[in-house]
């Protein structure tokens, strides 16, 4: 094989390789458009992100908070009126009690 024949045959692979590093070029800025797009979506993503963790810091954590406070305000107050209910049955109770022992006292002296 001669020196011109060694060179053709040398440029024919170098064009081959050259034509197949032009499609690994192309898939290259392919795959890069693609990842400018994810990047975009997931910074996107990232800012959403941020603005739910601060409604959740600054508005629901403290609204759960508050409604927890008024929750054992409630709580309370039901305690204290069924407190009184309960006061209130007991001194009916007595009542009943001393109206019976009046009722026998009533009696005793009639028969008296």
């Amino acid at each position: 094989m001669t020196d011109s024949e060694k060179l053709d045959l040398l440029l024919k692979k170098v064009d081959g390789m050259d034509q197949r590093l032009c499609v690994v070029e192309k898939r290259l800025d392919g795959m890069d458009r693609r990842l400018c797009v994810v990047e975009k979506r997931l910074d996107g993503m990232d800012q959403r992100i941020k603005s739910v963790e601060l409604t959740l810091e600054n508005e629901t954590n403290r609204n759960i908070r508050l409604i927890a406070e008024g929750h054992r305000d409630v709580s309370r107050k039901l305690d204290d009126a069924l407190q009184v209910e309960h006061e209130k049955e007991m001194l009916l109770i007595r009542m009943n009690i001393v109206e019976n022992d009046v009722d026998i006292i009533k009696r005793k002296l009639d028969i008296a």
